[in-house]
């Protein structure tokens, strides 16, 4: 009786996956097109003895083996890691393709905080209660970093703002402002107004009638001044004549420049932050992702709105609007109270190494607001020296490397360290990203309109 002789190919198998050879395996893994006890057509199964038995067998894979294996030393990966694990009985069954299920690319791109399943469905539906507290809850323990006391810490800190409706419009406030009724102020929504928003895509969340408060190119100049008109209506008690209220905004150039306003001026200022001690005076200023500020001094009753984008947090335009407070009304830090409204939040505020390290060279405490390889782009190391390398064509390189800045977080740290207390700092936690359906966002989408943020003394409360 003839002695049964191993199979060649179970032999070089077995010899690839025992010296970690990926390629070589995977490649001798495919000659079977199913094993001897699986149902196949008469004709294929025929065709693969024929082509594939015997001698010939053998030889093709003697001959194919060895260049695979040749790769596999010199690329040096861990073969059990990439290729599938060999069943008991040292044979590979086909893969039932019924089970597959295939799915469409609708070709969205998420930010890179938007991983699991649960936060792209929210993402797509721009679901009205999603938050950054909700993003967190849904991220694993890993990806989230923050603790449950900190989670805790941000749900009262949400208390401490309040959504109202007013003439058909949402307005939120803050609870530490509301104490105070000689004061009156507000962050507007993107909700109500007559303003017609264009079709938006996928991504965008409002399109028809809108509150746009900022004079854009695809906004009629009357619909604006309309609903400017409207929203300081709402925000001011019926007690108070319209005519009394006069609205102060400025033409924002993401500086550090300050204007102390005692008169409605004649022309439009240049600058990215108001003061006044005036009442009847109420001070604006438009966003649209950067960071509202809203300082009130409760001693002298004055008060200052400011506009941080990611140049005016570098610049300390906050820490700099309170010293002119200083200058101008005798402000005392310690008097101050201070409301961070809405704007873009770290868990979609991505920007690149130069913003980085310009953060680093003016804050000591600057890793504490970025989410990220902070220490390898402000240093200035290339994460990719050799670029040639890689072998890839153009336009298919990897995305240089990005941190998630947190201008809120910079800016309250900013107006604490120019001795303002902290728990007179009020920070909101809605991003206008993730709440597109309640807040204008211009990297949400670029054809947006844009809010208010306003403050004022009302007259004869003084």
């Amino acid at each position: 009786m003839e002695t049964a002789r191993p199979e060649p190919r179970g032999m070089l198998l077995c010899f690839a996956r025992q010296m970690n050879h990926r390629f070589s395996a995977r490649f001798i893994s495919h000659f079977n097109v199913a094993p001897a006890d699986a149902l196949a057509p008469a004709g294929a199964e025929g065709l693969h003895r024929r082509f594939f038995g015997r001698k010939a067998r053998r030889i093709a894979l003697v001959f194919c083996f060895v260049p695979f294996a040749i790769a596999d030393f010199f690329l040096g990966e861990n073969a059990l890691k990439k290729c599938a694990p060999m069943p008991p009985n040292r044979r590979l069954h086909t893969v039932n393709f019924r089970q597959v299920r295939a799915e469409t690319d609708n070709h969205v791109r998420f930010p890179r905080g938007v991983q699991s399943n649960v936060e792209r469905a929210h993402y797509n539906r721009n679901v009205k209660q999603f938050s950054c507290c909700d993003r967190i809850r849904s991220m694993p323990a890993s990806t989230a970093k923050r603790s449950s006391a900190q989670i805790t810490s941000a749900k009262s800190r949400a208390l401490q703002w309040d959504l109202r409706r007013a003439a058909g419009l949402q307005i939120l406030e803050s609870a530490s402002l509301k104490q105070f009724p000689w004061l009156v102020h507000g962050f507007s929504t993107c909700s109500g107004g007559i303003s017609v928003l264009p079709a938006q895509d996928s991504r965008g969340a409002h399109g028809g009638k809108v509150l746009n408060l900022g004079f854009t190119d695809w906004d009629d100049r009357r619909h604006v001044e309309e609903n400017r008109e409207a929203f300081v209506a709402a925000l001011i008690p019926a007690k108070i004549q319209r005519g009394k209220m006069h609205l102060v905004t400025a033409r924002q150039i993401h500086s550090d420049i300050v204007h102390a306003v005692s008169v409605p001026p004649k022309e439009l200022l240049r600058g990215d932050a108001l003061i006044t001690a005036t009442p009847g005076l109420v001070l604006a200023i438009q966003t649209a992702d950067c960071v509202p500020i809203l300082l009130v001094d409760t001693r002298h009753r004055a008060a200052a709105a400011i506009h941080a984008g990611w140049r005016g947090t570098l610049a300390r335009i906050a820490a700099k609007t309170l010293g002119r407070m200083q200058m101008e009304f005798a402000t005392d830090p310690r008097d101050v109270f201070a409301a961070v409204g809405p704007g873009i939040s770290r868990c979609c505020y991505e920007v690149g190494p130069d913003v980085v390290r310009e953060f680093a060279a003016r804050f000591t405490a600057a890793k504490d607001w970025f989410e990220g390889p902070f220490d390898a782009l402000a240093s200035g190391e290339d994460p990719n020296p050799l670029a040639w390398l890689t072998m890839m064509p153009p336009g298919h390189a990897p995305d240089p490397p990005r941190c998630r800045l947190d201008l809120k977080s910079a800016n309250a740290a900013i107006l604490a360290d120019a001795g303002v207390p902290r728990k007179n700092i009020s920070v909101s936690d809605l991003c206008t990203f993730c709440r597109s359906d309640l807040f204008f966002s211009y990297r949400c989408k670029k054809n947006t309109g844009r809010m208010l943020s306003v403050i004022g003394i009302l007259p004869g409360r003084r």
